[in-house]
């Protein structure tokens, strides 16, 4: 049975559209993994609440974007996906410079290895 299962789906030929809807939803999987280990990172060292609550909230923010996008958009226009890969390069670029960094310099302070310079 198993031969037989990958020989279909050796022979299934997906859409441009279907292969980019694929994609995206294996993004979106790994993202959701990233923050959940991000997060538990931050109860692991203590991150102060306040910061934390924050940080959590941008996860959150994305996820639910993202989520709204995957349900109300027609992914057959390629603008589509050009606007939402711009989207997400922004957010992510931005998350990581802006947010990610100055956290993971508390963190690294927090365990004294590093001075961290707000």
């Amino acid at each position: 049975m198993e031969e037989i299962d990958l020989e279909r789906a050796s022979t299934v030929v997906e859409t441009p559209e279907q292969r980019m809807m694929h994609l995206l939803e294996e993004l979106v999987g790994y993202t959701i993994f990233h923050f959940h280990d991000e997060e538990n990172m931050f109860i692991k060292h203590q991150l102060p609440a306040k910061r934390m609550t924050r940080h959590v909230r941008f996860h959150q923010a994305l996820v639910e974007k993202v989520g709204d996008v995957l349900l109300t958009v027609d992914f057959t226009r390629m603008a589509v996906w050009d606007d939402l890969i711009a989207f997400l390069k922004d957010w992510l670029v931005l998350h990581i410079i802006n947010v990610d960094q100055k956290d993971s310099a508390l963190i690294l302070q927090r365990q004294n290895k590093w001075k961290y310079i707000p």
